[in-house]
């Protein structure tokens, strides 16, 4: 079922780096999907794809981003531990 639409992106990413040409918020937005399919070999099915996903990865903003959502889920140093 999601084959389909990976080939497609693939094919619209073609020789472009990224989505628009340059990095953009859909770069952003498009990782995070593909982030969400790691768990499976789908990407990896996609040597385009995974190149991109890579590319976008280690780009600072995408780390920023990445890291300023994860911090929503770390519980802070001084928060009270659960009582059960």
């Amino acid at each position: 079922m999601a084959k389909q639409p990976l080939a497609e992106l693939a094919a619209w990413l073609g020789d472009r780096e990224y989505l628009e040409g340059r990095f953009t918020a859909g770069d952003l937005m498009m990782t995070t999907v593909l982030r969400i399919l790691r768990h499976t070999r789908l990407v990896e099915a996609e040597p385009l794809l995974k190149a991109y996903q890579a590319r976008c990865e280690a780009r600072p903003a995408f780390q920023r981003a990445l890291q300023e959502q994860m911090a929503a889920f770390e519980a802070p140093d001084n928060a009270a531990p659960l009582q059960a």
